[in-house]
């Protein structure tokens, strides 16, 4: 578990500090992960303080909670998608149709995705059916969240839907 977990927090790690270099160089994309980390740095350099900001071990638990929840949530999506499809047999059997009209007999390219309108409108349905759980976070330290104030050990719960 050691292992796996330096090896999880390595990449991270990697690609934080190229990408707050460009961010400090001036030269940034507009992605999550930069615009978080030039809000973070904006915070250390207005309170002129290196503990204003959150610590690159925040940074790095942030970016693992990212994509282990959407690898979750993607999951769980194809995974009803699948029992959804199971109960309603004729909808999996357009989509099979579109997805063969679509890529023939190879197998479907990144570009074919934008003319699977019934996988489209399947997977939205499913989602609407069942939308994707909650986060819970628990505060380690006294937060200050807009006007509100949590105190340590608090536990707040967000909708990923």
């Amino acid at each position: 578990m050691k292992h796996i977990n330096r090896e999880v927090g390595s990449l991270p790690t990697r690609i934080i500090e190229k990408r707050e270099k460009f961010i400090r160089a001036g030269d940034h994309k507009d992605d999550l992960l930069s615009l978080f980390l030039k809000s973070n740095l904006n915070e250390v350099e207005v309170n002129k303080n290196s503990g204003a900001g959150i610590s690159m071990a925040d940074v790095i638990e942030e970016c693992k909670l990212v994509y282990f929840t959407g690898q979750e949530i993607t999951t769980n999506l194809l995974t009803l998608t699948m029992i959804v499809l199971n109960m309603h047999n004729e909808w999996q059997e357009r989509a099979r149709e579109e997805v063969l009209q679509v890529s023939g007999n190879n197998k479907p390219h990144y570009d074919d995705l934008n003319g699977l309108k019934i996988v489209n409108m399947i997977l939205l349905e499913v989602m609407r059916l069942y939308p994707s759980t909650s986060l819970i976070r628990c505060t380690k330290k006294e937060t200050k969240l807009g006007d509100m104030s949590l105190p340590a050990t608090v536990h707040a719960i967000t909708s990923c839907a």
